[in-house]
Formats: C-alpha cells, structure tokens, sequence
C-alpha cells in the first residue's frame, strides 16, 4: 500500500527561536578518537553573525560528530538575505566539505554535508539482530527465487505530515557504519540515522522533500535533538524500528504536536511465495 501524500494544513502553533545550528560530521572509521581542523569561509555579511569552532572531535567508537554554528544577532539579520558559509574539513584524510546557507526567518535555513560515505544496500538478513554487524556473508541472508540475497525493504508507517503506508522505502547503509538511510522517503528524499550500540536512534532535523504553504521547507527531527521531547527512537534489535518524531519548519516554527512513526523490516517471506 502506499502513503497518502496529504500534507496536513494546520499552522505551527509556536515559533522557536534557534542560538545555534548544529552539522553533523561522519566518518567512514570510527577506530580511536579523532580530531579534525575546521576552517570556515564567509563573505563579510556573514562574519558578523555566525561562529564555527576551530575543530571537532570524534570519541573513540563513534562515526558521527556535531559542530555547532553559533548564531550571533539574529535579530539584525537583514530581510531576505541568505548569509552562506562554507566549512571544509582540514585533515580529515581525504576531501570533506560541508557548507550551510543559514538564513533569518525571511530566508532559508540549508545545511548540508558532503562527505565520504558509502552507500551499499541492505540485503534481508535470516537473523535480523546481525543488523549492526559489519562480518556478514552470504550465509547471513536470505536468497530470492533468482538464487541472490534480497534487497531489504520495509513499511513505513506516516501518521503526522503524510498518513497511512508506504512499501517502497529501502534500507541502505555507510559501509563500515552503524549510520543507516531510509530512501525515498517522504517527499522522496533519503532520511539518515545513527543506531547507537544500546538500539537507540539519533535521528537529526532533515528535510522531508516538501514545503508549507507559505514556501518554508517542512524538517523532520528526533525529539531530544530539538528539546521538545525526551522520547527517544529505537529498534527493537529484530524488524521494528520506533520513531517518535516531530515535524518543523526551517525557521523554528512547529507544529505543537509530535508523533510516532514506525519501519517494520520485510522479511522476505511475501517474496518467496
């Protein structure tokens, strides 16, 4: 069954006002800790409004870092202009770039990064707590009528900005990572998480593929990254994964309400039949 794209049309009930923006940074090795120079680069509009860190640090075991942009003076920001900032990773090893179009509430708020993940597919696998591994074979999965493993789709289930279910989202990962990717997702966009060691999920604002009606792009985020929730998402260590979520607009505003949100593995039996 698919999803029934029908945005929700109600206003956003509370405005939020952002100190600071944060990035988040992958790395393909997460061995040792690691701390990486960052330089940013910014016509002198921007200059006046925003700070970066000099650096950043990866704790031993993780893939993922966030470097907070300080938001200076919000209230100066002049109407209708977007301040671009270009961040570029120093001795990261090989060729990283991140960059932010960060704007006021008259301009679009875009981060972005471009870094060195590789993407591979999920295939259905026959014990699916080996979901974290990264020392599968074969053996570990589940052959198709053709002899080959299967691609390891499963339902999404919408119930805030889309309602009902959609079959065709796909499971991808960063090769060597606990960093996952739901594709097609939403508006049609890939929806990035980390499942953390204990099962629990660090799901960061991104955009949903689709705008408001007044033309600001739609975010969705886990409920800590935005502190208007503690409930934190999961995966249950087999096919479940539960997504408290809450959808927002670029500029802050939210729609007051959260949800919950779930992707249930296939298990490739539908297939087989």
């Amino acid at each position: 069954m698919s999803r029934t794209p029908s945005p929700r049309t109600s206003k956003p009930r509370r405005p939020v006002r952002r100190p600071s923006i944060n990035l988040d940074l992958f790395r393909q090795d997460a061995a040792g800790e690691l701390t990486v120079g960052l330089t940013a680069e910014m016509d002198e509009a921007a200059a006046k409004f925003f700070r970066i860190p000099e650096s950043v640090t990866f704790a031993d075991g993780d893939y993922r870092v966030i470097v907070p942009v300080s938001v200076l003076d919000v209230e100066k920001f002049d109407k209708g202009v977007t301040y671009a900032v270009s961040i570029s990773v120093n001795n990261a090893g090989t060729e990283n770039e991140s960059s932010a179009s960060i704007g006021s509430k008259y301009a679009s708020v875009t981060l972005s990064a471009s870094l060195t993940l590789n993407w591979v597919p999920c295939y259905v696998l026959k014990d699916f707590s080996k979901l974290l591994s990264t020392d599968l074979t074969d053996a570990d999965y589940v052959v198709g009528p053709d002899g080959k493993p299967m691609l390891q789709g499963g339902v999404y289930t919408y119930t805030f900005w889309w309602e009902g279910e959609d079959d065709t989202v796909m499971l991808e990962r960063a090769e060597g990572t606990n960093v996952f990717r739901l594709t097609n997702w939403g508006g049609g966009v890939n929806i990035l998480f980390t499942i953390n060691a204990d099962k629990t999920i660090l799901l960061t604002s991104q955009y949903v593929g689709e705008d408001y009606s007044d033309g600001t792009k739609v975010l969705v985020s886990d409920l800590p990254s935005t502190g208007v929730g503690t409930d934190v998402c999961t995966w249950d260590g087999d096919r479940t994964f539960t997504f408290p979520l809450v959808y927002l607009l670029e500029d802050g505003r939210w729609f007051g309400e959260t949800c919950v949100e779930t992707f249930v593995l296939n298990d490739g039996s539908a297939s087989l039949e």
